[in-house]
């Protein structure tokens, strides 16, 4: 069983609560939760074969108890959305609150979420140099909410949302590819 737990930590108590956990039937190979809104989470998975991504809104009834049942706002890949799995997610930035990028191995898209409709749709794809093959992660720039980053087997990228094209790049930074990266939200005058 494929399970989505929700956890409360007590920085005062130094514990940490479980406020719910809710099945979700595929297996999630990631899961991001909204920075803005602690009911809303975006699962990656595979549905009998096919790459997908739902937003889930988790009911949160106050304070110490969660709903039941994860409710679902929208999906996206059961059209053929993705050509191979998604590995990374990353939600918004301050001025994109309603957006989140996809990353999977041959591209990065990024999405809207219209929440009165339950629609995710896709804005565009990011144009990535060639160095970055086989994208591996991608999270959003905390220190310019214009710009999401790339790493890859081959390269980490600063690509700029309002162009979708690559404006900084680093081919090879490792020996191995990127898993996982974050920005640091504190620029040095």
């Amino acid at each position: 069983e494929n399970e989505l737990s929700v956890l409360k930590y007590s920085s005062e108590a130094h514990e940490i609560q479980c406020l719910g956990i809710y099945a979700h039937r595929p297996e999630m190979w990631t899961i991001a939760s909204c920075p803005w809104n602690a009911a809303l989470a975006l699962t990656a998975y595979d549905a009998a074969g096919v790459s997908c991504v739902s937003l889930w809104t988790i009911p949160v009834l106050d304070e110490h108890e969660v709903g039941s049942e994860l409710i679902a706002v929208g999906s996206i890949g059961e059209q053929g959305e993705f050509a191979s799995p998604v590995h990374s997610l990353t939600w918004g930035s301050v001025g994109y609150r309603d957006r989140f990028v996809t990353g999977c191995a041959e591209e990065c898209a990024e999405w809207v979420i219209d929440g009165s409709k339950q629609t995710l749709t896709r804005q565009r794809a990011l144009d990535l140099s060639p160095d970055a093959q086989r994208v591996m992660c991608v999270a959003w720039d905390r220190a310019d909410e214009d710009r999401v980053l790339v790493g890859s087997e081959k390269s980490l990228e600063a690509v700029d949302l309002r162009t979708g094209r690559s404006q900084i790049g680093v081919r090879a930074p490792h020996e191995y590819g990127l898993r996982t990266l974050d920005s640091n939200p504190v620029v040095a005058n």
